[in-house]
């Protein structure tokens, strides 16, 4: 299967590259800093990995694969990701077509804790 990972050098979009790769997948990361991605996937020139630059369109890039990860954005700043997402889905639509499969991947905020050292409280828009 080709993958496309959108936010491949983030905690989660790093795991799922991993995943992928040991799966047998070839894996197209796309990322925004290929320097900070190779520090931090820790793989030789792993077999099966294709590395993108944000230079790239999102709907290029999403063409060829049988399925796309979004694991890019942050929910906690709504202003910046809802605009993320609805461009995301627009290049998804355009080069799947029906029938292309694409999971968005978001982590949940943290609900505050009373007691949890280093906790950071989510802004009033985010809860």
């Amino acid at each position: 299967m080709k993958l496309l990972i959108l936010g491949a050098s983030g905690n989660s979009g790093l795991r799922f590259v991993r995943m992928g790769l040991g799966a047998g997948h070839e894996v197209t990361a796309f990322i925004r800093n290929e320097r900070k991605f190779a520090e931090q996937l820790t793989l030789a020139n792993p077999k099966g990995l294709t590395v993108l630059t944000g230079e790239t369109a999102v709907a290029t890039a999403t063409a060829g694969h049988n399925a796309v990860i979004n694991a890019g954005g942050s929910a906690i700043e709504p202003k910046g990701y809802v605009p993320l997402i609805a461009g995301i889905v627009r290049a998804a639509e355009q080069a799947f077509g029906t029938g292309g499969r694409f999971w968005f991947f978001g982590a949940a905020a943290t609900p505050d804790i009373p007691g949890m050292k280093g906790h950071k409280k989510l802004p009033t828009a985010a809860r």
